[in-house]
């Protein structure tokens, strides 16, 4: 089920039966905007109003899934199944997921301007925006799994992203070594408090990241009855 077909065929139908959005969205007890959301596909009826919502277009409710007029509105098991699968996908999209989609964009944004200073400036800036770039990247794992958006397996993806925090870990203390090394001792004792507050905010961070995803995905496949292995 393709959102924007199906916001194309929620619009085209209201305006056939001489709805307004606020008609609909009265029918359905819902706000207008929730009723233009659909329509504009930045948004998505929660499943259990796809029924409502069918009665209100005078549709079938395959036909709604579809997002079609179908002459013969039934379907086999599995393609009803299959519908239904596709529905529970796109109709669960917590405000997590949203978040989600706009802290990787935040972080694409943050990451270009940084790459170029890797190689611009001296060792210990270039340990620092190394560090950052390597930590958005251990973020980035978890984010984009609460965005819904499958990169893989859980597995490697733990793997990849605690691989990723660990390494911009060892960049921090790399930075010491370097600062060590040239004799840099008031700026070491300056830098150590901080660091460990940020090594310890930003493991918490990774870990409840990952598990927000783990917990939002498992929610997930009880709610499509997918046992997990």
């Amino acid at each position: 089920m393709d959102a924007g077909k199906l916001g194309q065929f929620i619009a085209q139908r209201r305006k056939e039966l001489g709805l307004t959005q606020a008609t609909l969205a009265e029918k359905l007890n819902v706000t207008d905007k929730a009723v233009s959301r659909w329509e504009r596909a930045v948004g998505l009826p929660d499943i259990g109003s796809m029924e409502a919502l069918a009665q209100a277009l005078e549709v079938d409710l395959v036909e709604l899934m579809c997002a079609e007029r179908i002459e013969q509105p039934h379907i086999s098991r599995a393609e009803a199944e299959e519908l239904l699968t596709e529905a529970l996908h796109l109709s669960e999209r917590p405000a997590t997921a949203w978040l989600a989609r706009g802290l990787l964009a935040v972080f694409a944004v943050l990451a270009l301007p940084l790459l170029p200073m890797l190689f611009r400036y001296g060792s210990v800036a270039m340990c620092n925006v190394g560090s950052i770039l390597l930590g958005l990247g251990a973020w980035t794992i978890p984010l984009t799994r609460l965005a819904r958006v499958r990169i893989g397996g859980s597995a490697g993806g733990y793997l990849v992203s605690f691989s990723l925090a660990l390494l911009s870990l060892t960049l921090q203390f790399f930075e010491i070594k370097l600062r060590v090394d040239a004799g840099d001792w008031s700026a070491l004792m300056d830098t150590v408090p901080a660091l460990c507050m940020v090594v310890v905010l930003f493991s918490a961070v990774t870990m409840l990241l990952h598990i927000a995803a783990a917990r939002l995905e498992k929610h997930r496949s009880k709610r499509l009855g997918v046992q997990e292995m």
